[in-house]
């Protein structure tokens, strides 16, 4: 589509949706690509960008001062990891006991 049409964003969505979808119906393809998304991003000029979800830090301590049982005390310790290495959800699952050192501090 050229930009002298002067499509809205939305229907520049809405028709690269249609041809995303037949192009997986029909020739079981995915036309998705980093590149076509950037692109979709910047030329939509209502596009507002996604912002993450995160706890503030009154909840963060509101969970730290639970009662603590066996699992509270893992999820707890997981939290503590995570807001301090600054890791993903995922990043924390992969870690394991061997990958801890104790330091002095």
């Amino acid at each position: 589509m050229s930009k002298e049409r002067n499509y809205q964003p939305s229907t520049i969505r809405t028709r690269y949706a249609h041809i995303k979808k037949m192009a997986q119906l029909i020739y079981s393809r995915d036309i998705e690509t980093p590149l076509v998304k950037s692109w979709l991003k910047i030329n939509d000029k209502g596009y507002p960008p996604k912002t993450s979800k995160h706890f503030t830090m009154e909840e963060i301590h509101k969970f730290l001062c639970i009662e603590e049982d066996t699992d509270t005390i893992r999820w707890k310790a997981m939290v503590v990891l995570m807001y301090f290495a600054a890791l993903r959800i995922s990043e924390a699952m992969a870690v394991e006991f061997d990958h801890l050192q104790q330091t002095a501090e």
